[in-house]
Formats: structure tokens, sequence, C-alpha cells
């Protein structure tokens, strides 16, 4: 096997890494189309066509990106994998884009394409080239990411005219053409049925070595074996957030800012200032909201239970051989079912094959997709002939409805079938059996929806036409200003030069409670503590442009002098804790970078599979293998809090930062983040889950779009990932996301983080908000147990501080936060590191 060049400069360790990266991305690439054309063979000679074969994505964009030491591009991974690629034609490409990218660099980073136009060909210079090739392998790529959604417009959800055009010219002068879709979310696929390709693979976004991956699976070095963990509708309206995709407003009204406003004080736009005496039009109230109409009825769920034709079905993919599949030794328990499946390889090369199983459960009184998926698992590789047998064991509890007039976790009395299958759309019932109503758990309804323009209507298979999701009638065209981040100088208390009596190491070492060591901070202290330690001043250019930012000397946060230096300042970081030296609490640092530690900056060399090719493989094994050597990454760079994993759901395809999630489906992102969560911590690296919760879109996410639904929505589709991830992970931290939950801000609701989150699930780690996601509301994130505000402005210091004075904010609330954050501190390595220095 051989890799990019570059990969001897890595380490050893680093270079089992990256071949582990390159084991994943194989596995979550999902062969969409064959008709026998693939895998192709030894030596064929190719004609690489699109100009994604030279800008082949390995990441995404926003805090999601990536950047490492070398990323293999299409034409050297196929001559790496053995075929034969044209010159003449890779060398007009080549050309071509080396011009485009120069024309991209002259524009302002933050305003930069990300991808540049398809090159439109001559028809002589493609027939030739199919005089001199075997095979036609066409590129088209899609990058997205954090800040913005895609658009459903040609060159992004649907072809561009020249993408039509190169399609039509090779399928006219080739006999084979692959298809390769290198991107960061699906398109409309209606293209295959007009063009007929003989191959489609899709790449996703695959990390460095992702080229390499998908040309060992067209040249038949590694049996394709990943699966759809989205389903791919043949039409966009067949997509029933279609219509609820975007921003809604109750109406509009005229304001003029004045200096009652929050205060304010951040560099980017998430927030409600408007300069003092200034007048804007914006929505009523200043609020914009997103109906979730569709309900329960999520990707595959709505479109196995309204009959509705897909392009291809969740859990979907081919393989270069055939399995067969037998459910056995079906039995009910007074805890859940257990029951095994066998997977025999009845063709002639060797595969992995993913089992799923789905239930139609009971629908009384409570209705229910025709389909749910309920356990999956991935066989090992298996050789002609053989076969392996899985046990399952599925509890009652993670396949129950949440009943929101009893406000309860229930088992519905009635009838209840489970298939087998290779997708959500064809599968075959193996058993069926019987219930009674059960309560399995008792909670109370926390986020019941306050809507405040109409009463939200919810789709339903009881009454189709009369609960079809239509959208509301008011678009949230806001022409509002935004504040800037505020100049005023700030005097900072005193802090005494006394060492402390306690210091966090007795803490740790059982000498002290935490709570009367925190009761020796001063409240000032406290406050910083709670606050992220960039308390420097910083330009909105340089907060929202993190490509600038990278490019850009590491510089220490400034006015920490009277706490302590930073125990440690590792450059490319997100983020920081404060230091207290005469407590000996250490600085923690925060990393980006869901497939790379770092993210974009370029102080990381790993750039790793984005988060959906790696649900893609349905193997909570390698996913667990993955998070450990992100880890491990982590360790070495000095990282104590990996920002990741993100796994919101994919409501929609037009979300920008998808590739950053997992999944449609709730179990598959629970299971699959919880798999990384635990390989991450097996090193002394905490991880951070978020956005929690209903982040599902990039529009309006500085203006507090409100996310709309019912409770028993909620807690089926948007937590319960969540919950998987809680308690079969045990994260150390969750990020809240900057988005309202049903008319309250996510970092200030109390019922989400307290009562579900710790009361209900068992968190027991500490809650950051998303970087400036306090959106003005200090005292309300610290009331609502979110206990790290970042990244941290002296604004946020001296409003707190008042808060304190005047009696609004308890010093209770600081404590209790800072005991939660404490408990994190004092376990990690930055601990560790500091008090070696101290010895």
């Amino acid at each position: 096997m051989k890799f990019g060049k570059g990969y001897e400069n890595y380490t050893k360790e680093e270079q089992t890494r990256i071949a582990l990266g390159r084991q994943v991305a194989s596995e979550g690439m999902v062969l969409l189309e064959n008709n026998g054309a693939l895998p192709l063979k030894p030596g064929a000679k190719v004609a690489l066509f699109g100009v994604g074969q030279i800008g082949f994505l390995h990441g995404g964009s926003g805090s999601g990106s990536t950047f490492a030491d070398y990323v293999v591009k299409l034409p050297e991974a196929m001559e790496n994998a053995g075929a034969a690629v044209d010159q003449p034609l890779l060398s007009l490409y080549a050309d071509y884009c080396a011009a485009e990218q120069k024309k991209v660099e002259k524009e302002p980073p933050h305003m930069r394409r990300g991808t540049i136009p398809e090159l439109v060909l001559p028809e002589a210079a493609v027939k030739a080239a199919a005089d001199r090739n075997d095979a036609a392998i066409v590129s088209f790529a899609r990058l997205a990411g954090e800040g913005r959604d895609r658009k459903l417009e040609q060159g992004d959800y649907y072809l561009s005219e020249e993408e039509h055009a190169l399609l039509r010219a090779v399928r006219a002068h080739f006999k084979t053409v692959i298809v390769l879709l290198n991107i960061c979310g699906t398109i409309d696929m209606n293209w295959v049925d007009t063009y007929r390709p003989d191959g489609v693979l899709m790449v996703w976004i695959p990390g460095q070595e992702g080229a390499d991956a998908a040309a060992d699976i067209l040249m038949g070095h590694v049996n394709p074996s990943g699966r759809l963990t989205d389903t791919i509708a043949k039409n966009w309206k067949d997509i029933p957030s279609s219509e609820n995709f975007g921003a809604w407003a109750d109406g509009f009204e005229s304001y003029t800012g004045d200096e009652n406003q929050i205060p304010y004080w951040g560099g980017v736009g998430n927030h409600e200032m408007v300069p003092v005496g200034e007048t804007v039009v914006r929505p009523i109230g200043n609020r914009r909201y997103t109906e979730y109409q569709e309900g329960l009825y999520v990707g595959y769920r709505y479109f196995t239970s309204f009959g509705v034709d897909t392009a291809y079905p969740f859990g979907y993919g081919l393989s270069y051989t055939t399995f067969a599949r037998t459910a056995s030794d079906f039995r009910q328990t007074e805890r859940g079912i257990d029951f095994k499946v066998t997977v025999t390889n009845t063709g002639a090369v060797p595969g992995k094959e993913v089992v799923q199983i789905y239930l139609h459960g009971a629908e009384e009184p409570l209705e229910r997709p025709d389909r749910e998926l309920i356990a999956f698992a991935k066989t090992r590789e298996l050789a002609p002939g053989e076969r392996q047998t899985i046990d399952f064991s599925v509890d009652y509890r993670s396949f129950a409805v949440y009943n929101e007039d009893r406000a309860a976790w229930m088992l519905q009395a009635g009838s209840n079938a489970l298939y087998l299958g290779g997708d959500s759309l064809h599968n075959v019932e193996f058993a069926c059996f019987e219930t009674s109503e059960i309560l399995l758990e008792q909670v109370t309804n926390r986020v019941t929806p306050a809507h405040h323009t109409r009463p939200l209507n919810v789709l339903s298979k009881r009454d189709p036409e009369g609960t079809k999701p239509v959208a509301p009638p008011i678009p949230a065209n806001s022409g509002e200003k935004h504040g800037r981040m505020k100049d005023d100088k700030y005097e900072w208390p005193e802090v005494p030069s006394t060492e402390g009596k306690w210091k966090l190491r007795d803490v740790r070492d059982g000498k002290v409670s935490m709570a009367e060591f925190v009761s020796q901070l001063t409240d000032f202290e406290l406050i910083v503590l709670l606050i992220g330690a960039n308390l420097s001043k910083i330009s909105a250019v340089e907060t929202m442009d993190r490509e600038m930012m990278a490019d850009m000397p590491p510089e220490p946060p400034e006015r920490m002098t009277q706490l302590g230096e930073l125990s440690e300042y590792v450059p490319g970081m997100s983020g920081y804790t404060a230091a207290i030296e005469r407590f000996g609490i250490p600085t923690i640092t925060m990393s980006d970078g869901p497939a790379g530690i770092g993210g974009g900056a370029k102080t990381s060399k790993l750039a790793f599979p984005t988060a959906t090719i790696t649900a893609c493989t349905f193997n909570t094994e390698l996913a667990e293998q993955l998070g450990e050597a992100l880890g491990a990454e982590a360790e070495e760079r000095k990282v104590d809090v990996w920002l990741a994993p993100a796994f919101n759901i994919h409501r929609n395809p037009l979300a920008g930062r998808n590739y950053e999630y997992y999944s449609e489906d709730p179990l598959v992102s629970g299971k699959i983040a919880a798999a990384v969560v635990r390989g991450a911590q097996k090193h002394p690296v905490s991880t951070c889950l978020k956005h929690f919760a209903a982040n599902n879109q990039e529009t309006s996410r500085w203006d507090k779009d409100d996310s709309v639904m019912t409770e028993r929505t909620l807690r089926e589709i948007y937590l319960k990932g969540f919950e998987i991830a809680v308690k079969e992970g045990d994260p150390h931290s969750l990020m809240t996301s900057y988005n309202p939950l049903n008319g309250k801000q996510t970092a200030t609701h109390r019922e989400l983080l307290q009562n579900i989150l710790r009361d209900e699930w068992g968190f027991d780690g500490f809650v950051v908000t998303d970087w400036e996601g306090d959106t003005g509301l200090a005292v309300e994130c610290i009331q609502a147990g979110n206990d790290l505000l970042m990244p941290g402005f002296p604004g946020m210091v001296d409003w707190l501080c008042k808060r304190v004075q005047d009696g609004t904010l308890e010093r209770s609330d600081l404590e209790i936060c800072a005991g939660r954050l404490l408990k994190v501190v004092m376990h990690s390595a930055a601990m560790e590191r500091y008090l070696s220095k101290e010895a």
C-alpha cells in the first residue's frame, strides 16, 4: 500500500494514525452505482475529469476545517493504486486550476469561494482522451461549513451547467464513466438517470489520505462497505423540512437603539445591540424562528412511513460481493429483546457487511414511524463462504416513545415488528412480539413550545394532507445593524497577594472538599475563572476569519498578570481558561477540529476523515480507534479539551455543517459519537459534545433563530443522540448552541442543562457556551448552569462583577459552576504539567 508524498516525514505513531484515517475513509465511502465496471482492472488507463481531481477536498470550512502537512490528490492516488493516469488531460486541468486559484487568493479570506468553476472542455479534447484511455473518472466537489448554509441552486445542491456539459461529453465518448462525489452534504441525484454512469462512489470529505482510499476502492484493493447515514431524496420538495428550512418572523417593527440594551462585548454579530440613536427595521421582538413541522418524520422515518420514493434509501450501499442474512433465537425478556443474526459471504471476494435492525412499534395511543433503526453492527471481513453470528440485546427503553401527556418514556401496548435488511427500504420482518403498556421512566416536560405566531402544526400519518408542512408567511429578512466590541476601559479589583490556604491539588488529594476550596476565591477570581482567558481586545475581522487568524503569530492574552500567567500557551488553540496561581489553578487549553486537532490552523499536522464518513462505516469499534488517535494527537499537542465530537441531526441536506455531524438518525449519531468519546478519553484529554441542542442550520445563527418543536420530537430525535453519547461515552464537557429552543436561549436553558442533562442523564462534567454564545446573557448563563463563557472579554467580567454587587447574581451560583469546571481541571494533563513545574 502506497501513501501520499510526505507520509515519510511523519513519526511512526503519526503514520499509524494516518493509516487508520485511511481505513475509516475506505469503510465510510458508499458505492451508489455499479453496473460491473468496478473495480477497474490493474493497470487501467484512466482519464481524470473535473476540477475536483486537483482540488480534492479533505476537510470542510469553518471550525471543522483541517490542515495537514500533505494532502493526496486524485491523480497521485490513482497512480499509487496502480492505474495509468492520462497526462495531457492532467496538465490541462492543473494549469486551469492554478490560474483560477490565483484569482481566489486575491479575494478577502472570509469571502473566498470554496471551489472553482468547472472547466468547459472542447469536444475534441474529450474524444481524444477517450481514444487514449479505458475509463473516465469525473470528480465533483462541494465545500460547505460553519457560518452559512448551502444553496438550492446550480453549482451547489444541483449540478452546474458546466458539470452537466462535462457529463454529456464523457458519456458520449467513453464506454466506462465513473463519478466521484467529494461533497460535504448530499446533492440532487437525478442526473444519474439522465447520464447513467457505470459507477458512482460517494467519497464524502475523507481526510488527507481520502483520495488514496477512493483509489483503493476503484481499483479493487478495498471492497466498499460504507452505508448511507442519510436518505437521498429524488426531489427537493420530497424532503418534509424543505418548507421550513431558514428563518421566519412574526412581523416587523421599527426599533431605535437606546442605553437600556444588554451590553455586548464580543467581536461577532451574535447579539442584539443597535447603535444608540439609530433606527432599524427588525423582526418583532427581534425573534426569528424555524418550525419543525415534520416532527418525528426526519429522513427515512418520513420516506418509509409515507411511501415516498427515494433516490437512495438510508442504510444503502453496494459491495463487490454478496451476503445472506438470517435472524434466529429471538427471545423477549422483562428487560427487552434478544436475538442473533448470522451473516454469510455468498460472493467471490472478501468483504464486510452492515446489519441493520428496524422496528415498527405499537402505535396506540401515539403513532410511530413505520421504520426506526434500533440496532446495527458491522461484521469483520468475511472470506467467501465465511459466516459470522452477531448477538443483539436491545432494552425497551432504547425504543420507547415519549408520551407528553404523561411526561414519561412509555412502552405502548400492541404488536411490534422487527425487520432485518440492507437498508431502510429493503428489509424483511423476522419477529413479531406483543408488549403491554409499561411506564419505563417518569420525568417532567421541560421544553414545551411557546410559539408566538400560531399553533405548531405537526405532520401525522393519520392526517397527511391536513398536517402537511407549510412554510410560515413571513420570511425574516432583517435590516438590523449590529453593535461592535466595546472599547471601554475597566478597573480590575485588587487581587490578594497572599497564598491560598488550600490549593487545587489538595482537593484532588482528598484533603479538602471542592465546596470549601472555592469558598476561598474572591468574587472577581471566580468570575474570571468562569470566563475565557481571552481578555485582550480582538477585532471583529480576526474573530470572524479563522483562516486569517491561523496565519498570525500567536500573542498571549493580556490583562491576566494579576492572576498569574497562563500555565501553557499553545499556538493554534481555540481558547483557554484563566490561571489563578495563588490557589494552584492551571490553565486548560481548548482546540477546535472534529477532524483534526487545531482545526484549520497551520500548527496542526493531521487531517482525519470527517464525521459523516465516519458514521457511514457503521463501525463503532473503528470509530473508537479514530477517537483514540485524535486523543493521542491532542495529548501530544497539549490540548486539554477537544471541542468535539459534533453531532446534531442532518435535518436537511442544505445545512452547512452537516459534514461535521454524523447522520439523520439519532441512534447512529449517538453510538458513533459515544465511541469517539471513549476512544479520545483513553488519553488525558476531555471531549466536548456539541452543539446542544437542535442546531440544525446556519441561517440566522447570529440572530437567535428559535428552533420550535414538540417535546416528543425534541426528545426522540434531537436529544436522543446526546443522551446516548452522554450515558455511553461519559464526556467531560458539553457545548451549548447559538439557537434558542422553544423560546429560550440554549445557553440559558436551565431545564435543558440542569433538569435533563444533569438530573435525568447523570452528566457530571462542565458546560461551556459556543464562542460568544452567551449572546449578552452572561448572568442568565451562569444561573442556568452554563459553567464557562467563551472566549471571554473584559466587559463580561465587569458586567458580572456589578451583578454580584447589586444582588442580581448570587455568589453561590459562581461557586457551583466553578466546582464543576475545576473537577475537570484538577484531573487534566494541564494539572500534571503544572505540578511538575512546581516541583
